[in-house]
């Protein structure tokens, strides 16, 4: 065989007529490979041959007709024997090799030159059976890898098959190639070939096979080896051109080639310093078309493309950022382009860039140099500054990474830093989560990388500042030039540094020789130079600046908490917790309202909280542990001045505190020697408020961890608290609740071990509810707490309830006469307040009581069933029949509930009752005639009693519902009482709902109570007893429909809210808004209290949540047939706009057509018919279909035939555009009744079968043809129109 000529094809050596350009298989072996074992011996001999034979023998034509055959049935080749050849043919090519290279190296006059003709041509046979193998075993892998995650996706448990010992391996095999290839690369092509260059195919098969070696392979070394190649292809043999393509469409073909792609291009520069490989890379990439991109970024099938493109960009600024920054211009136009996902790569490359490609070298820098690169960095930070306004989420979010790996990197000049937090805060109102998220880790970068300190107090900064600032005006005063110069002033220039211009700036320091004396800096206590005092300003006025806008963005964090978005939530919080960590000026109040998520029902926010508020308050951060007496001193902050709100977000924690085990029983210790030590200290006058407000704060976390951590009240405990609260800190309201709270969770208080204490307690709670320790207007709130724990812990409450009301009723009412000497209001007050709470805590023990029974009854059944071991089936079948004969456990239940009832109808109807007298005189009190003139809070108490005994009594209930309804309208009483009363009926409405039944219409009236909180209480009573199903909406609901436009944005916010949570409560597919809309529009319609624009705006809100076609569709049946019941123009009005916000489907166009009768007569009035075209309009916007758009034109047709009607019959339009819109509308005419019958009869056929007659047509006129008017006729219309508005 001659000198081997490389086939573009491999299919060439098998081409019939003989060619002296190409080398042909002469003996086909293809026929001989009958069976699996034939192929195999085949491939065992020639693997042997070319083991121990002369690697030229690959030459021999024999020996290539084998090898061809085999790789041209390679699929029927088993994985050993591919193994053993491929083994085979590496070695030799690196035998090859070094031969080659002896030759090479020998003397030009040697025996051995003579050879390099042979060993030229088997190195060329040896490069195309290897690209001819890579080809191969590329796509069969590729083929196989696609079938198998078919498989696999389809499989149920399905692992991957374990490798068996020899199959074949691609992955593995062709780094084995390139190794040996990759050695072959060390031969000087060149001496190789002389006298001619390189040949062609010989370099094109090296790119082949390495790129198709690359399609599957991921192993670093392998990589290495195929960077070799391509990188000695291209820069030594000056395959440029070929070596990028084929890189280039790795990146197009393939995900995984990005980061290949570019380490190679990294190895190419570093292993021969050449840059040209890569920079040619880029210029194929950049060369390419936007649109292309474009077209990648929107095709769903394409797994690389634009995506492999902007990852390689990325990955090589990371690797090459000094000749990526030299490039960076041929890419930059495509951030111009449509695909967001290349435009996020050159950002983030651009950040690669700032961060490493700008560092300066130890050497010297021409001062052109220097500018140039300290322009061109200014240009890319410009650039990331204009593109956080990206169109797409995607971009900004790239941008906002981008700065937050500058800030890790320390890489953000300090002029920038002020300019990026600034984006940072802006984009906190970003409408995507996505951004938002990445906003929020920005800022939390920024202060954790910050260069002005570890923590960022504003005010501190202010006040170093202001002291620098008077120091650097005696050093440098600023005087007015002219004056200056008249003065005889010098000037000094200096040049101080400059953080935020590329160039140095001179400012001058002028020396006074007149009035103005410049001081030197020892002279001002600075100890050094005047440059540095200037570099200390400007750092504090950018580090009060960076603080200030941090503390500018706690509002929005704020909102950030309330937002639908978990992310949002849980970034937000952790933010919140830097900020607190930085003391950011609001980061307390912030963390405080915070508080309130404790409750969310979402319980990755919940964790969060509590994981936030462990590491603020319990046990640190890192570099920043708490101790227990650290611990308890942190909770007790959080609780001091907290408001009701905050306290029970703070009780909820402590739960959860207690649950993981994050507060313990030391903490309750630390807790209590706070509590002793700050009721010392009350007695120091200098100490007392802030001793006193410690030892509320103390009680009240004490409080809270009373029903979590049983220790916190043991016996000693109690005594204790007996000394704090009820001696050394007597008469205080608040610490006095907390302590009746903290002794009304006590449990198993009947235990022996509280003996000592008991009677202590039991006199500590009467003595707040008698005595006039606790000042009158917070003694309320007080004995209610205190009433609590008597009835928790005493064993007959009642007795001790019925002595503290005959001694106040004797403090108020003994020995005065009613006319003469009038009991004082303030203690009727409290008489009237304890009458209606211990009636309350009657019925509450009562339930109770009867809870208790059940249960202890229910485990007793339980444990007498596990006992007999009686089947669960015996004992339901032996309850269905005690349940008919009226015996067992529902009898039982049936006469605990007997008992019940009649121990609550005790509490008020039974003769013996103290209760009975002092609830009549309440009634009385409530009923007299002078009542409105009382003082507030007699009225208060007195209203307060009567709900209370109407909440416990139905016949009381029954018996004042009129004066309670008469009160609430009555606008003479104060309007926190009429909240108070709006409260009340709320509880009435669930405790008998029967008895408010006939009073619904009343309860809805306190929607237009004058007063905005009266309107928002009425709200959320409305709201809470319609979502919870306890009160039927009826046809009132108009009203709350109508706070959705009230003047109160709180209000409106509400009502919205309501019907938002009503619109999920659907039945069986329907929403309850969808059943109320036509009665809403009726109400509303009619409401003079609304304005045209007012109604628009609720009825736009309400039809937002029609969202299904089938309901948009029967609404406009529903609404069509409302136009022909009224004859009021805005009755109208208002029916066609809520027409014109509704989904419409061809079937709603359908019943529009078909109730053409109803509105003929609306389209009488201008603006219904304007409204009816907007409505036309719509429907033909959104036709695609030729069936749909059939029903828009008729549609529209009938609608203009009936305004240019009514047009004509008013003579609003004149002679000349009648005559044209008469014209038009004929050339749109049927003759006869067939063609409405052809067109479903929607021209309004009779059962008769005779056609409908408008009002307005003669027999004679003819009807509108169904086809689109022309847009002369549409303009007429619309233009007579305008002349009559």
């Amino acid at each position: 065989m001659g000198e081997f000529v490389i086939p573009n094809d491999p299919a060439d050596l098998w081409l019939d007529e003989r060619r002296d350009d190409l080398t042909l298989v002469v003996s086909d072996h293809s026929l001989d490979f009958t069976d699996e074992n034939t192929i195999v011996q085949y491939s065992e001999e020639i693997s042997y041959a070319l083991c121990g034979d002369n690697p030229l023998c690959v030459c021999e034509q024999s020996k290539f007709d084998v090898l061809a055959t085999i790789i041209k049935e390679w699929h029927v080749l088993p994985g050993k024997a591919r193994v053993q050849l491929l083994d085979a043919l590496t070695t030799s090519i690196v035998c090859l090799s070094a031969w080659m290279d002896g030759v090479l190296s020998s003397p030009d006059d040697s025996e051995d030159r003579s050879l390099l003709g042979e060993y030229r041509s088997a190195y060329k046979v040896y490069i195309f059976l290897a690209q001819w193998i890579a080809k191969v075993s590329s796509r069969e892998a590729m083929a196989t890898s696609m079938n198998a995650s078919a498989l696999e996706a389809g499989k149920k448990g399905g692992g991957r098959r374990k490798k068996k010992d020899g199959d074949w391996d691609w992955q593995e095999q062709s780094g084995k190639l390139l190794k040996s290839v990759a050695r072959c690369m060390a031969l000087d092509l060149w001496k190789v070939f002389r006298p001619a260059r390189p040949d062609d195919a010989v370099l094109v098969s090296l790119i082949q096979l390495s790129t198709n070696c690359l399609s599957c392979v991921k192993d670093a070394e392998a990589v290495r080896h195929a960077g070799q190649i391509l990188g000695l292809t291209g820069l030594r043999y000056q395959q440029l051109d070929a070596v990028s393509a084929a890189m280039v469409d790795l990146l197009n073909q393939y995900e995984h080639t990005p980061a290949m792609v570019a380490e190679m291009l990294r190895y190419s520069v570093s292993e021969w310093d050449d840059g040209r490989l890569a920079a040619a890379v880029i210029q194929e990439v950049a060369s390419i078309d936007a649109v292309e991109y474009e077209r990648q970024q929107n095709a769903t099938g394409e797994k690389a493309g634009v995506r492999s493109v902007a990852a390689f960009v990325d990955e090589l600024a990371k690797r090459l950022p000094k000749l990526m920054v030299t490039q960076m211009s041929l890419l930059l136009p495509h951030l111009g382009g449509k695909a967001w996902t290349l435009r996020s790569g050159i950002i983030t490359a651009i950040g690669h860039l700032l961060a490493r490609a700008f560092e300066t070298s130890d050497g010297k820098e021409e001062q052109d140099a220097v500018i140039a690169r300290l322009r061109t960095k200014q240009h890319l930070l410009d650039i990331l500054c204009e593109r956080t306004r990206d169109q797409s989420s995607y971009t900004r979010k790239a941008v906002l990474q981008t700065w937050q790996y500058l800030a890790e990197n320390r890489a953000i000049p300090l002029g920038h830093w002020q300019v990026v937090t600034s984006i940072a805060t802006g984009r906190l109102e970003d409408k995507s989560s996505l951004v938002r998220k990445e906003a929020m880790r920005l800022m939390g970068c920024l202060m954790l990388h910050n260069p002005f300190g570890p923590s960022l107090p504003l005010d501190k900064f202010v006040a170093s500042l202001d002291i620098h600032s008077a120091m650097l005006e005696q050093v440098m005063p600023q005087v007015d030039m002219p004056a200056a110069q008249e003065n005889g002033e010098a000037t000094v220039k200096s040049e101080p540094v400059d953080h935020d211009s590329s160039e140095p700036v001179e400012t001058e320091r002028r020396v006074s020789m007149g009035a103005v004396t410049v001081k030197t800096p020892a002279e001002v206590g600075w100890d050094g130079t005047v440059e540095e005092l200037q570099a200390l300003v400007a750092s504090l006025e950018l580090a009060a600046e960076f603080s200030r806008s941090l503390t500018a963005s706690m509002p929005s964090l704020v909102n950030l908490l309330a937002s639908s978005t978990v992310s949002d939530v849980q970034d937000s919080i952790a933010l919140l917790l830097t900020c607190k960590q930085f003391e950011i000026v609001g980061a307390p109040e912030a963390i405080r309202k915070m508080l309130a998520l404790i409750f969310s029902r979402e319980q990755n926010i919940k964790d969060k909280v509590v994981e936030a508020l462990d590491q603020l308050y319990l046990s640190g951060w890192a570099g920043h542990s708490y101790t227990s007496a650290q611990a308890a001193k942190n909770l007790v902050e959080l609780a001091c001045g907290a408001t009701l709100g905050e306290l029970g977000s703070l009780e909820e924690a402590i739960k959860c505190f207690a649950e993981k085990g994050l507060i313990t029983s030391v903490t309750v210790h630390e807790l209590w020697e706070l509590a002793n030590q700050h009721s010392r200290d009350m007695h120091v006058p200098e100490h007392r408020l802030d001793a006193l407000k410690h030892v509320r704060g103390t009680m009240a976390v004490l409080s809270m961890a009373v029903g979590v951590i049983p220790e916190t009240m043991a016996s000693s405990r109690v005594h204790g608290l007996l000394q704090i609260v009820f001696e050394r800190c007597r008469g205080d309201a608040l610490t006095t609740r907390h302590a009746c709270v903290a002794l009304g969770r006590i449990e198993n208080f009947a235990d022996e071990s509280y003996n000592s204490v008991r009677e202590d307690v039991y006199t500590a709670l009467v003595r707040v509810v008698i005595s006039s320790e606790i000042p009158d207007a917070v003694w309320y709130t007080v004995t209610e707490a205190s009433l609590r724990a008597l009835y928790s812990l005493h064993p007959k409450p009642e007795d001790v309830s019925c002595a503290m009301i005959h001694t106040l009723a004797e403090q108020a009412f003994a020995g005065r006469d009613q006319d003469d000497n009038p009991p004082p209001s303030y203690l009727t007050s409290k008489v009237f307040f304890l009458i209606g709470e211990i009636s309350l805590r009657h019925l509450v023990l009562i339930e109770k009581s009867a809870k208790y029974v059940r249960r202890a009854r229910l485990d007793a059944e339980r444990k007498a069933a596990e006992a007999s071991g009686n089947p669960s089936k015996r004992n339901a079948e032996e309850e269905d029949i005690n349940a008919e004969l009226g015996v067992g456990g529902v009898a039982a239940d049936a006469e605990l509930d007997n008992m019940k009832d009649a121990a609550e109808r005790q509490i008020v109807q039974f003769s013996n009752s103290i209760i009975k007298p002092f609830a009549k005189m309440v009634i009385n009190t409530c009923r007299h005639q002078s009542f409105h003139t009382a003082e507030p809070t007699l009225k208060s108490s007195a209203l307060l009693a009567l709900t209370k005994l109407m909440v416990v009594d139905v016949k009381i209930c029954e018996s004042n519902l009129q004066l309670l309804f008469t009160l609430l309208q009555n606008r003479v009483v104060e309007p926190k009482i009429r909240s108070n009363l709006v409260i009340a009926l709320g509880d009435l409405a669930l405790r008998f709902p029967n008895a408010l039944e006939p009073w619904t219409e009343h309860v809805y009236r306190p929607l237009g109570d004058p007063d905005t909180g009266v309107r928002k209480t009425a709200m959320m009573v409305l709201t809470h007893l319609i979502l919870n199903d306890m009160m039927k909406v009826k046809g009132h609901i108009a009203k709350m429909a109508a706070c959705l436009e009230d003047s109160d944005e709180r209000v409106a916010a509400l009502a919205s809210l309501f019907f938002h949570e009503l619109a999920k409560k659907e039945y069986k597919g329907t929403s309850p808004i969808y059943n109320l809309l036509p009665d809403m529009l009726s109400v509303l319609s009619r409401d003079t209290s609304l304005t045209n624009a007012q109604f628009q705006s609720v009825m736009q809100q309400l039809l937002v949540h029609i969202k299904k076609d089938k309901h948009g569709d029967a609404l406009v049946e529903k609404l069509c047939q409302r136009f022909a019941s009224t004859e009021d123009a805005l009755q109208w009005r208002n029916i066609a706009f809520c027409i014109s916000q509704l989904p419409t489907s061809d079937k709603g166009v359908k019943k529009l057509i078909e109730g053409h009768s109803a509105y003929k007569n609306a389209l009488e009035d201008d603006e219904t018919a304007q409204i009816m075209l907007a409505i036309v309009a719509k429907v033909k916007k959104s036709a695609s279909k030729p069936d749909s758009k059939e029903l828009a034109d008729d549609f529209e047709s009938k609608v203009l035939h009936y305004i240019a009607e009514w047009k004509e019959i008013n003579g609003e339009v004149d002679g000349e555009t009648m005559d044209s819109v008469e014209e038009k509308m004929n050339d749109l005419t049927v003759d006869d009744t067939n063609k409405e019958n052809a067109d479903g009869g929607l021209s309004g056929k009779q059962p008769n079968g005779a056609v409908g007659e408008s009002p307005l047509h003669s027999k004679n006129t003819p009807m509108i043809k169904e086809e689109e008017p022309s847009d002369d006729l549409i303009a007429a219309v619309q233009n007579s129109m305008d002349v009559v508005d």
